[in-house]
């Protein structure tokens, strides 16, 4: 069972690897996806700093207006000493204010400050579409409204709050516009931490503007897998993308690098491991079943052969033949010539006897120079004989040695199952007692043939 497991420790080995890679990528694969919703939770959650901090600049500039309509609804009527101090500790109140305008009836009377906005002074809306449907946006549903940029009369560009007032007795009286500096807030967001890093656009509502949406930084993060979130303003909805620098995958790439390569050196590492222990046991496995000097099967394999073998001839009713072989003139070789020059014609005639059966025959040493062929495949005992003399004309073939050129020869002893044993011990007893009675035909042969060369 285990000669068939670990036969081949080199394709055990690469299973091992593939299967151990495939769990580390599993692994791997889970990891990545933590990771990714890990960056995705710190860039929604800078995302929301950053929509927030925008809300936060441009609404409190929607409240200052609110708390000044409540001035000027109870007062309408002012001079211009009133309105450069009303104006003036709104602006200081505010943050990123470009300017603030009152217009009366839709015509912006008073500025503030009046440095480089001169231009301003006596615009009527109605002159300007852009603004214009602002204003009357903010009229209509009677509250802020928030639009821009829109490019400004007095040069640049600008977000425009536009607030209206009504008077006490509900008519109407005018509009608060206050310009939030583009630079300024745009500075103010990227300054601050949360943009660190950051790749960032915002968009702004087309549905106020009446065509397409103006967009600040690169339009792109839109179409791509950014974080997006809205900015609720007063009479509009805005849209920030924000994408850390180089993707949200850029951290994600690396890891994957490192621990891929990782991966696959403990891959590598546990295989070669296995293949190693493999091969030791293939090594320890092979020296129990066979022997050491000749490399063939010994008596234990043979054994186990055998019974696998008459296990599939009980099965199909067919019949298998082993053939039992004596070395004969072997031992004068061994101590006339020592052990090494008897252990190298073991080695010869082994590998004689391999070639001179099939492939799927089983050649065995059983003793000293004892062997024995299990022939699976031969179900008469004339195949058997004809293979016996294959194996002698084989045998008796010169052997060159380091001390000269010697020879042997062999007797043969036939067993066939199972007419001559039904389980190994006996089967092989009676090929043994075969070959024995061969053995001493040839010896009375030999003699007798001395005898007469004598006379």
């Amino acid at each position: 069972m285990i000669e068939r497991i670990y036969r081949h420790p080199r394709v055990v080995c690469a299973l091992v690897f593939v299967m151990i890679h495939l769990l580390c990528e599993y692994v791997l694969r889970l990891e990545v996806e933590r990771e990714r919703e890990s960056t995705r939770s710190e860039v929604m959650a800078r995302a929301s700093t950053v929509r927030a901090r925008i809300e936060g600049e441009l609404n409190s500039t929607v409240y200052l207006g609110i708390g000044l309509t409540g001035y000027l609804s109870l007062e309408p009527d002012l001079d211009d000493a009133t309105v450069a101090r009303l104006l003036s500790t709104v602006y200081q109140q505010g943050h990123n204010i470009r300017n603030i305008g009152l217009a009366p009836n839709n015509k912006i009377a008073y500025v503030y400050p009046l440095e480089g906005n001169v231009a301003a002074i006596g615009l009527e809306f109605k002159d300007f579409p852009d603004q214009q449907r602002g204003v009357q946006r903010a009229i209509e549903v009677r509250s802020p409204v928030v639009m821009g940029p829109v490019k400004l009369v007095q040069g640049g560009y600008g977000i425009i709050t536009y607030t209206p007032v009504f008077l006490y007795d509900g008519r109407y009286w005018g509009i608060i516009s206050m310009v939030v500096d583009v630079p300024s807030l745009l500075d103010t967001v990227e300054n601050s931490q949360a943009s660190h890093g950051m790749d960032w656009a915002i968009r702004t509502d087309s549905d106020v503007l009446g065509d397409a949406p103006y967009v600040y930084g690169d339009a792109q993060l839109f179409e791509r897998d950014a974080i997006r979130q809205s900015i609720e303003l007063p009479g509009g909805l805005w849209e920030i993308a924000i994408l850390p620098e180089g993707g949200l995958d850029k951290t994600i790439s690396r890891m994957l690098y490192t621990r891929r390569v990782l991966n696959f050196f403990a891959a590598g590492v546990m295989a070669l491991l296995v293949y190693l222990v493999l091969r030791e046991r293939v090594k320890v496995h092979h020296m129990a079943v066979h022997d050491t000097l000749t490399g063939l099967p010994n008596r234990r394999l043979l054994f186990e052969r055998l019974e696998q073998r008459i296990a599939m001839a009980e099965r199909y009713d067919t019949q298998f033949c082993i053939v039992y072989v004596d070395l004969d003139r072997f031992k004068p070789i061994n101590d006339t010539y020592g052990h090494r020059c008897g252990d190298l014609v073991l080695c010869e005639v082994a590998e004689r006897m391999r070639g001179a059966v099939r492939g799927s025959d089983t050649v065995a040493r059983v003793g000293g120079d004892e062997f024995v062929i299990l022939l699976p495949d031969t179900t008469e005992r004339e195949g058997a004989l004809a293979v016996g003399k294959n194996l002698l004309r084989a045998i008796e073939q010169p052997i060159k040695t380091d001390r000269g050129v010697v020879s042997v020869g062999a007797s043969l002893g036939i067993g066939l199952y199972p007419e001559n044993g039904t389980d190994p011990e006996e089967l092989l007893a009676y090929a043994d007692n075969a070959m024995y009675r061969e053995k001493a035909q040839n010896t009375a042969n030999a003699d007798g043939a001395s005898d007469s060369g004598r006379a």
